[in-house]
């Protein structure tokens, strides 16, 4: 597996924590890898991209967790995304942040969709 951390723009820094790039290496094996997360307090906006034919392509917003996530991922996949700071998720979705604690909603459900931009 590959993965990298970009630094934000400094307009940015209060918010995002980084940006980063996950990628797993594609394999004859269509089989899922799984892969743990571990709780930072920080929530991230994550796509993920696939070859065609294999699992759909998504774009969810992950909120700050509690716990650990394990989470299946496939070979062939890339995953890229921000990382919010501590704090943030509340502020940015315009909800409380303690209720949001370990979801993870499709992009399209939070209020910063618009169906104008899709």
């Amino acid at each position: 597996m590959h993965y990298r951390e970009y630094h934000p723009d400094p307009a940015l820094s209060a918010w995002v924590s980084h940006h980063f790039l996950f990628a797993v290496p594609d394999k004859q094996e269509k089989r899922e890898i799984w892969h743990t997360i571990i709780p930072d307090g920080g929530a991230s906006l994550v796509f993920h991209v696939n070859r065609p034919g294999r699992q759909a392509s998504w774009a969810r917003f992950a909120c700050p967790r509690t716990e650990n996530l394990e989470t299946p991922v496939f070979p062939g996949s890339v995953y890229f995304g921000s990382r919010f700071r501590p704090g943030v998720s509340g502020a940015l979705l315009g909800q409380d942040a303690y209720a949001l604690r370990n979801c993870i909603l499709e992009a399209k459900e939070c209020p910063l969709y618009s169906p104008k931009h899709n």
